[in-house]
Order: structure tokens, then sequence, then C-alpha cells
């Protein structure tokens, strides 16, 4: 069986001690907020276009008790109600059961018309990432233990038009395999199931 690029990509990362180890990579962010054109690369990595469906998850079935879940805010808010030219956070969290700690995930985010990302706050425990959030989005982490864990913020707006709409996590294209999920300490697959939030207009 195939496995996704993630995988591979993990492995070797880690392999070179940048994922669980002490050793940091000299461009790594310090906690910062950064630009969409600063963190997501390259475009040519991407072999769909936004918005564009590519396909479901083909390696397994999600695994119980393992989510990706979209919320609001810490405590895990699933609805908000924004106006045109309001601003607000995404937070996309991991969830797993013993025993999925966990090193990499992969997603897209599919958003709701008139909703922009205007910048990304990735974590301090993040090692590398790549891609793009609408189509294809690969990020490693330090090894993280069974629980729930943010794993990477997006700043947004909503623009003019806007109308409401869910926020949904699909299988990310991160090689020839689309694959929504985690890489687990151990190199293991573990496919979560994805959780859903809504935007309503103000």
């Amino acid at each position: 069986m195939r496995r996704p690029l993630l995988f591979l990509w993990a492995a070797v990362l880690i392999a070179g001690g940048a994922g669980c180890g002490d050793k940091k990579e000299s461009n790594a962010p310090s906690g910062g907020e950064t630009s969409i054109a600063d963190r997501q690369i390259p475009d040519t990595n991407v072999t769909s276009t936004p918005g564009e469906t590519i396909g479901d998850n083909t390696l397994n079935m999600p695994i119980a008790g393992v989510y990706f879940r979209p919320c609001f805010d810490e405590a895990g808010a699933t609805e908000l109600t924004v106006a045109a030219g309001e601003e607000f956070d995404i937070h996309l969290f991991g969830d797993t059961v013993e025993p999925y700690s966990t090193n990499a995930a992969q997603f897209r985010m599919d958003l709701p018309p008139g909703v922009t990302v205007t910048g990304i706050l990735e974590t301090e425990e993040k090692s590398i990432s790549a891609g793009r959030y609408d189509s294809g989005y690969m990020i490693a982490y330090n090894c993280q233990p069974a629980g729930k864990f943010r794993i990477i913020t997006f700043h947004c707006m909503a623009e003019a038009g806007f109308r409401g709409g869910e926020i949904k996590l699909a299988p990310g294209l991160g090689g020839d395999v689309p694959y929504l999920g985690f890489s687990t300490c151990d190199y293991n697959q573990a496919p979560a199931n994805s959780g859903t939030a809504t935007l309503k207009q103000k």
C-alpha cells in the first residue's frame, strides 16, 4: 500500500533530528504570526487547485478516538457568528487516544465562500510545514502524547458577500495519496475522524 508523502517526509525529518529532539532548524519561527506567503511553500508542490475535490481517504478507515477538529477558541467552540469585515481565528486541534502519540499531520481545510485566510500562527512545537491549507497542508512537530493539542491557527476575515457555512477538514494531497490524519511517533498511520465547525452571518 502506498503511503502519503507525509510519512516519508516525517520519517526523514525526525531521523535527521529535527522532529522530536532538542535540535531546532535555524529558520524555525519564534511563535509569532507569519504570513501565508512566508509559511506556505511552495505552490508547485500542490497538484490540485483551491476547492478542487481530491477524493476520499483511500488509506484505511479513521481510527476510533482519533479526531482532527476545527475550533474557534482554545475551549473548543465549534460555532461562531461574524459580520462582514470581522476577523476571527480557526484553531485546528488533534485529539487522540492511547497509544497514538503523533508527530505530523496532513489535511485540507474547506472554508465557506467569503472567508479569507490572512495569516498563520504555528506553535513552538512545529518543526517544518509545507503546502496550502485549501489543497494539501503538511506539518511536522515535536512528538505529542495522546490527548488534545493545538496544531495550527489560521487568522481569517469574513469578506463582503459572506453568508455563513461550514468549515470542513478533508483529505489533503501531499504527494499522490489523499490523506486526513496523523503520523505517529513510531512512523505508523493514524487516519483521523473529521470534525466540523459552523460560521453564522451576523
